[in-house]
């Protein structure tokens, strides 16, 4: 893989891991007390699976950032903190004491990040780090993609359910981090889970986007998600 498709899935991986995580510290918490539904049930086994497949691709996708674009890598860590002590600085210029949760949290998120160019495990979870980076960019400067306004002219990203072949518009559930890089970035790919507004299934659509003039999408695979057995 090029570093660019590797950056991208590192941070659009940990954005998964934070979501699966939050989910299942609540359900976790009702389960233990005996408040989960069957439907419920269902959802805590497919946030365990989706967490545990989630970090095992983003162990791998950083681990191929770290031996095959090290210097790619350690660029991009590089920018990236040069990028959040101007915000910091930004903020601490205000003088604003409500503002001093905000400048300690990103104190802490810059360590982290030394941490993780130093090859060091970080105080908080790596996924942690590259999640919480992507907020603080976001927060501050324009770097992520969003289907719900995706530009004059771009087309409606339609994949068809396998199982009952309705076609399901997709194309503003699509909120992505573009990470900032050397060069811009010209397409992503993605592979996620979806429910089928007229069967209710669940089904995988790996697609990409080429952020072109008008952004253009295209389907490259439709099939449903792996099937797990527990005994």
């Amino acid at each position: 893989m090029d570093f660019q498709s590797v950056l991208f899935d590192i941070y659009f991986l940990s954005e998964k891991v934070q979501h699966y995580s939050n989910e299942l510290t609540g359900l976790e918490f009702a389960d233990e007390r005996g408040y989960l539904d069957d439907h419920e049930t269902g959802r805590l086994h497919r946030c365990n699976e989706g967490l545990e497949d989630a970090v095992r691709i983003a162990k791998a996708r950083l681990r191929e950032a770290r031996e095959n674009h090290r210097g790619h890598f350690l660029r991009h860590l590089d920018d990236v903190v040069i990028l959040i002590e101007g915000f910091r600085d930004r903020l601490s210029e205000k003088n604003d004491d409500r503002l001093k949760g905000d400048i300690g949290m990103i104190e802490e998120l810059l360590a982290n990040l030394r941490d993780v160019r130093q090859g060091r495990e970080p105080k908080y979870s790596v996924w942690w780090v590259f999640y919480y980076t992507q907020y603080v960019l976001c927060r501050y400067g324009n770097y992520r993609f969003s289907g719900k306004s995706p530009g004059d002219d771009a087309g409606a990203l339609i994949v068809r359910c396998p199982s009952c072949s309705r076609p399901n518009d997709i194309t503003h559930t699509i909120d992505i981090f573009l990470p900032p890089a050397e060069t811009p970035c010209t397409s992503v790919t993605i592979l996620d889970e979806y429910k089928c507004v007229g069967c209710g299934q669940r089904f995988r659509a790996m697609f990409a986007i080429y952020f072109e003039v008008p952004v253009r999408f295209e389907i490259i695979n439709v099939d449903f998600p792996p099937v797990h057995f527990k005994w």
